[in-house]
């Protein structure tokens, strides 16, 4: 993310005595060989590229082209859409998508007022008339979270190709699946009760309503989970565990029980056990909760014994994107901390800070040389200033100091591909697949960090076919566009993004900057304030508000 700043090829000029070099051009067909599933390429592509509108399947095969961990299972106070529909718009004309999105926000402020049958009248219109199977993801993503089952499984349903949505779709069936269907009326009942337990304070008396329904209990999986989360909202974290255990028990390969479970054991301060849970599911969870889970673990690791708090803490930041964070935290370090130092230049890095990256690079590996991460940031520095020899040196070392790290490995291939050997780039290749088939993290990474233009498209792309669910990714996307002027196609990805009830500052952040590109001021405005009101700290944010405010308004 280098929101604010020049694209890194200006910045890169201004301290790099030679420009980038240019990867060969076999470099496109090794990527190729990264996808899991091939024809998942030609769907993200129209969302990096697109110029007016989503585009029609058939012209995505022409081309071949805070933290966001939420107390509340992925709702907040206010629902995004609300927030991108916050100022007053015209009545008179208003465009087909706009007012999906405002039945959207309608039908979820129904939804934590414990109108919970207007509500799912309301989504289940909605459903019936998108036309964009990436919204029917996102949206049925949403409904998951709510517990509308059955209204998740009609969006699905109607996704159009599922043949190039298939790895998406098993992604949500892992996270959110039951193991017993429920009728309309158990669907219906359930919902309200997760409704009230969330938006009407209503803990105590969901727990005492849903214990008596025994043969609900009995039969569902996530009957069990609804009850644990009441507990939960009671503190009463044995319980709370008792609950969730019958559910993971009736149905252990739903992800959402096991992050849920970690949640508990993280809040009740039961670290060990924690850490035990994580390091069972870390590698087998949802790709959707893939993230989350690895949060937790930093989180438990601040608070065990013997171990880097002040590390693990900014590394939990870093995970969730808040990199303005990790730097403000990782201010005057010890000059022995070389695993901060290396988090510190990452986050430089990421933020488009080049000089900064490269000097707590050096400092982390002067103070120790063996550190993986610094050998690999050293490499990075390298590779953006087109040495690919010399960065082989420093990825090959950091690789050979921890074989698990498949981002490594991804480097590798990039590093062998730019200087034409083909055999070292199909080796590392097959290494990464065997670390992991889904990297969506690490090549998101590599987009925002080491590549440019075609290339990052390439990356991003790479990124969302293995989750599409991972919105610092179309984040990226997004911004890659506005600064090639494609703006009405930054809209568009905005729009299937609205479907989302999930929370985070970049959000609105980047909601901000598409309305800025569109000269919405107005709109631009106020998500700029939901922005610095879940991150006060977000410098970018703030210098957008002073411009777009004339330097004058109160933020």
């Amino acid at each position: 993310m280098k929101t604010g700043h020049k694209n890194i090829t200006t910045r890169l000029r201004l301290f790099v005595a030679h420009s980038l070099g240019r990867l060969k051009a076999s470099f496109l067909s090794t990527l190729a060989h990264f996808a899991v599933i091939k024809t998942c390429v030609y769907i993200f592509a129209a969302a990096v590229f697109c110029l007016n509108i989503v585009p029609s399947y058939a012209a995505l095969e022409q081309d071949k082209t805070g933290s966001s961990m939420s107390t509340k299972r992925g709702f907040d106070l206010i629902s995004i859409a609300e927030a991108l529909l916050a100022q007053n718009i015209d009545k008179v004309e208003i465009d087909p998508k706009t007012q999906q999105i405002q039945e959207f926000s309608t039908a979820t402020q129904k939804f934590s007022q414990g109108n919970i049958t207007v509500a799912y009248e309301g989504y289940l219109n909605i459903i019936v008339n998108l036309k964009s199977d990436f919204a029917r993801m996102n949206i049925a993503k949403s409904l998951y979270d709510m517990g509308f089952f059955s209204l998740a499984d009609l969006a699905v349903s109607k996704v159009e190709r599922k043949d190039l949505l298939q790895l998406q779709i098993d992604i949500l069936k892992q996270a959110y699946g039951l193991s017993a269907q429920l009728t309309k009326e158990e669907e219906i009942y359930l919902a309200k009760a997760y409704s009230s337990i969330y938006f009407d304070n209503s803990a105590q008396e969901i727990s005492f309503e849903l214990n008596k329904k025994t043969n609900l209990l009995e039969k569902s999986d996530y009957a069990n989970y609804i009850l644990s989360q009441s507990m939960f909202e009671l503190r009463q974290y044995p319980q709370a565990l008792n609950y969730i255990d019958i559910a993971i028990s009736k149905n252990p390969k739903n992800s959402s029980y096991a992050l849920y479970k970690t949640k508990i054991l993280v809040i009740s301060q039961d670290y060990k056990n924690a850490l035990k849970h994580i390091e069972k599911h870390e590698k087998t969870i949802s790709q959707n909760f893939k993230k989350e889970l690895l949060m937790y673990r930093e989180q438990v690791l601040a608070n065990l014994p013997k171990e880097n708090k002040k590390y693990h803490t900014a590394h939990s930041h870093y995970l969730d994107g808040n990199y303005s964070k990790v730097v403000k935290d990782l201010q005057n370090l010890d000059k022995k901390a070389y695993m901060e130092h290396a988090l510190l230049a990452k986050a430089h890095l990421m933020l488009g800070n080049y000089e900064e990256a490269v000097k707590n690079f050096e400092w982390s590996y002067k103070i120790n040389k063996s550190y993986a991460p610094a050998l690999s940031g050293l490499g990075d520095a390298e590779f953006i200033s087109g040495r690919y020899a010399q960065s082989i040196e420093h990825y090959k070392k950091a690789y050979n100091e921890d074989k698990t790290d498949v981002g490594n490995a991804l480097k590798l291939v990039l590093a062998y591909e730019a200087i034409g050997d083909e055999k070292n780039s199909k080796k590392f290749i097959n290494i990464a697949n065997k670390l992991d088939r889904n990297p969506f993290f690490e090549e998101y990474e590599i987009a925002a960090t080491l590549l440019t233009e075609t290339n990052k498209g390439q990356y991003l792309k790479k990124s969302l076919n293995n989750n599409m669910f991972f919105e610092d990714c179309w984040y990226e996307v997004i911004e890659m566009a506005l600064e090639n002027d494609r703006v009405k196609g930054a809209h568009n990805i905005l729009y299937i993004m609205s479907f989302s009830n999930k929370l985070s500052y970049r959000r609105f952040y980047t909601a901000a900057l598409v309305y800025d590109a569109l000269g919405e001021r107005d709109k631009a405005i106020t998500n700029l304030k939901y922005t610095l009101n879940m991150n006060p700290d977000f410098e970018e944010a703030r210098k957008l508000m002073a411009k777009l405010s004339n330097n004058g308004e109160d933020i």
